[in-house]
């Protein structure tokens, strides 16, 4: 090719590149179809059932919870025995030994109070487990009624009972059979 030859008009735009004319129709844009609602729908509905459930799992506790390792009832009781149990340490420290009797009395305070968290927790646990029923007769006979527990760690709970007495007999209530009816014997009874 020779240089110098007619010039070579500019390309013009590419097609769809003008701008539409002032007063044009313009498409509509796009909406979101049924799935995308569907997809939103599932992902709230999901969000309200595990916050239903992190909600039920946090609301969830029980009595014996509070004597747990590190709970408020188990720490309330550890802080009051490690208080006690450090002050006694201070005292046994003398001013040239304060750092060894403040070391002595943290010991201290740490047994202390792990010591009477652990009988409390085990005595409020076992008190929970009797159902809170008190003052059993360690010669007596019972017949006693079993319910579901407050927590796994306590399954089973006394949720009744009835001493049984000489003289009495012991059955099933024909009007409910859920209870125990007590009837006086008639005649005598033997023990062997």
């Amino acid at each position: 090719m020779e240089s110098g030859g007619p010039s070579v008009p500019p390309a013009g735009p590419a097609a769809g590149e003008y701008p539409p004319p002032p007063g044009a129709y313009e498409p509509p844009k796009p909406k979101p179809g049924g799935g995308w609602w569907v997809g939103a729908i599932a992902a709230v509905v999901v969000a309200l059932l595990g916050g239903l459930l992190i909600g039920k799992n946090q609301g969830e506790s029980s009595k014996a919870d509070e004597y747990k390792a590190g709970a408020s009832g188990y720490q309330a009781i550890y802080d009051k025995g490690f208080a006690a149990g450090q002050a006694e340490g201070e005292q046994a420290g003398t001013s040239a030994g304060k750092k060894a009797g403040q070391e002595e009395g943290a010991k201290a305070g740490f047994e202390k109070g792990k010591a009477q968290g652990e009988s409390e927790g085990t005595a409020a646990g076992a008190s929970a487990a009797l159902g809170g029923l008190t003052a059993w007769d360690t010669n007596g006979h019972y017949i006693i009624r079993v319910a579901g527990g407050p927590s796994d760690e306590i399954p089973y709970v006394i949720s009744t009972r009835t001493e049984m007495q000489a003289g009495e007999t012991y059955a099933l209530c024909q009007s409910d059979p859920t209870v125990v009816c007590v009837k006086p014997q008639t005649g005598t009874t033997t023990t062997p």
